[in-house]
């Protein structure tokens, strides 16, 4: 052989153990960040336990178990994790293909319904910077579950994930859920999406940034008593702001029409803010609620010693818009409930402020006043009753 091909050949020895190194290095750090995600991600009421993992040269593999919720009956799930790292892989570090399977025990309707087919089917791609992509899909499915019909629409989900978990932003759409059932209601929810792109402040355990939900339709019948409901494009949107070392959440909801019974409604809205909430508080009450098995006395104690903290804020709850639109013409209101005492947190009432403001059509109006007269009259009777019959 050539001293030429000698040279070739030992470079080309020297990529491929390089190669080799690279992607099974690169491994090492896939099964690192892979287990400590798993402990991050474990938290009530999903709890992830990672029963295998297995590291090879250009890929790996990994067995979980997902439990959902506690008491007596936890919905549990099988995944399988196909993870590749190489060689050389494009784009990204690497990549997981994740497969969920039913439970052993899983109810047998599900599992007809789905015949054979993943619950869910979830593909991670993990940047060189420790941030990931993720998408996750659901198949459609129709079957009977007790006595009820079901149809589900599948799921599409999109999101990223920042490097440590501390950034979420994407997106899901659900394309539609019916549930008919002869003996009880009818239920059927149609273009239904949400949208996010929170943020966890260092050293809190509360989300920050604004959230956003939309269904395009919902009709609600019930089979004995109650009105059908039916709404059309409902949006729902929060924002949730951290300034300093108080919490501001404003909520934004608006219908185009909805119909109960015979009454109906158009451009409703309803947009209310929570103002000084304390941040210290509200990292305290989610880690509270975070607790396995909490006592409710314990937790109603908690709460009522945690109080002054609150106040010493001066937090507000206000209704910036309240609007409906009916055949009787635009109602709309505004109010504010606020907590103005000297900062010292203890309780005054003085120091509570409360107004409000109402546009209301003279018709509404004259109802509202209506109904609070008859409301008297019927309990000025109802006391002459009990006074005649003591006697």
């Amino acid at each position: 052989m050539s001293k030429l091909g000698i040279g070739l050949a030992a470079a080309a020895g020297v990529v491929v153990v390089g190669v080799l190194g690279t992607s099974y290095m690169i491994g090492g750090k896939i099964q690192d960040g892979f287990t400590e995600g798993v402990s991050r991600m474990s938290s009530k009421p999903l709890s992830i336990e990672l029963n295998s993992y297995e590291r090879g040269l250009f890929s790996s593999t990994a067995q979980t178990t997902w439990t959902f919720g506690g008491g007596e009956e936890p919905k549990r799930f099988k995944a399988t994790h196909k993870i590749s790292h190489g060689p050389l892989p494009k784009g990204h570090m690497a990549e997981v293909d994740t497969k969920f399977a039913l439970n052993e025990g899983a109810d047998e309707d599900l599992v007809k319904a789905l015949n054979g087919r993943s619950p869910l089917l979830w593909n991670t791609q993990v940047g060189w910077n420790k941030s990931s992509t993720h998408s996750l899909t659901s198949p459609e499915f129709t079957g009977k579950f007790d006595e009820s019909q079901v149809n589900w629409g599948g799921m599409q989900a999109k999101f990223e994930l920042s490097a440590g978990l501390k950034n979420i932003k994407g997106n899901a759409s659900f394309p539609q859920l019916l549930s008919h059932n002869p003996e009880q209601s009818n239920v059927e929810i149609k273009g239904s999406s949400i949208h996010f792109d929170v943020q966890k402040p260092e050293g809190q355990e509360f989300w920050v940034g604004p959230v956003g939900m939309a269904i395009a339709s919902l009709d609600a019948t019930p089979k004995e008593d109650g009105k059908p409901v039916k709404l059309q494009d409902l949006k729902l949107d929060t924002d949730t702001v951290l300034k300093g070392e108080v919490v501001n959440v404003l909520l934004n909801t608006q219908i185009k029409q909805v119909q109960a019974g015979p009454d109906s409604a158009s451009d409703v809205a309803l947009d209310f803010a929570f103002n000084n909430m304390d941040a210290n508080w509200i990292n305290q009450i989610t880690k509270w609620g975070q607790e396995e098995n909490p006592e409710p006395e314990e937790m109603r104690m908690k709460l009522m010693q945690s109080v002054p903290q609150l106040l010493a804020r001066k937090p507000e709850f206000e209704i910036k818009r309240a609007t409906m639109r009916t055949a009787d013409g635009l109602s709309e209101f505004s109010a504010l409930l606020a907590y103005d005492g000297d900062g010292s947190g203890s309780l005054s009432p003085a120091a509570i402020k409360a107004s409000l403001k109402a546009n209301l059509p003279k018709k509404v109006l004259e109802s509202l006043i209506g109904s609070r007269v008859r409301k008297g009259y019927v309990e000025t009777l109802e006391e002459f009753e009990q006074e005649i019959d003591e006697k």
